[in-house]
């Protein structure tokens, strides 16, 4: 259970450049009629999240051999200009149809995260997360889904973050000293530990782990969407100004675009 003494109103987002939700799209240079060639899918990219690097989307239409249907919603790794992106069927990952699309770009992070979670040591009490970026919330989360009553301090500093970790249970430091159990993160700490684990993207999660964290997302949203701090347009982040590096806001854990 979460507990503040400040409520916590995290964005709830709303797709609404979806097809399926009436209103209109925003075409993008690339949102344009293709043919996929055999074994390829024509995705329709409908959210992603920042850093970018995972969409969600509609296959808009299929090569020839393909088993997936139009229609389906889909994990991608894509990084580039959203729109209408062209992939192999093999790349690609169903969502479960629980799954609200837009908390499906969580999938990364998550399996990131729980990679990391597999290394603590099952009699760690302890545990130092250095920095509430969105892989560092994501094992905070994933630390007290497997282990409630682990204590969790948080290296962190925005106070907008501090805020939501602390209604996670965390306590929150900018200066973390002392000894404990685990620290988790990248960079140097001065906090003593037995167990330092890195916490990062190398290698990049596979399609299982994909797939399992997708699992943990669609059975357990609630546990999930608060870290989901921002919610964008793809006009209001000008995604199409050429820049292929978008930036979430500085005080965003999680922040999700709409395309």
């Amino acid at each position: 259970m979460w507990e503040t003494s400040q409520p916590i109103r995290p964005h709830r987002p709303t797709p609404v450049n979806a097809a399926d939700n009436g209103g209109p799209r925003h075409p993008a240079p690339a949102d344009r009629a293709v043919t996929p060639a055999p074994g390829q899918l024509a995705i329709r990219a409908e959210w992603m999240g920042l850093p970018a690097d995972l969409l969600v989307g509609q296959v808009a239409a299929t090569g020839p051999g393909c088993a997936v249907r139009p229609g389906t919603r889909v994990l991608v790794r894509h990084r580039g200009e959203p729109g209408t992106v062209v992939v192999d069927e093999v790349a690609v990952t169903l969502l479960p149809v629980a799954l609200e699309p837009s908390i499906a770009v969580l999938a990364g992070p998550l399996a990131v995260a729980r990679r990391a979670v597999e290394e603590v040591p099952g009699d760690a009490t302890r545990v130092l997360i250095a920095g509430y970026d969105e892989v560092g919330a994501l094992v905070h989360a994933e630390l007290v889904r497997r282990t409630p009553a682990v204590a969790v301090t948080v290296l962190e500093d925005r106070p907008r973050v501090v805020a939501l970790a602390r209604a996670f249970g965390a306590v929150a430091t900018t200066s973390a000293t002392g000894t404990f159990d685990v620290v988790m993160g990248t960079g140097a700490v001065q906090a003593q530990a037995r167990t330092r684990i890195d916490v990062g993207f190398s290698p990049e999660p596979d399609g299982i782990e994909i797939a399992a964290a997708l699992d943990i997302l669609a059975s357990e949203t609630w546990r999930f969407l608060p870290l989901i701090t921002d919610g964008l347009t793809a006009d209001e982040l000008d995604l199409r100004s050429g820049d292929p590096s978008p930036t979430a806001p500085r005080d965003s854990v999680v922040t999700v675009v709409s395309l």
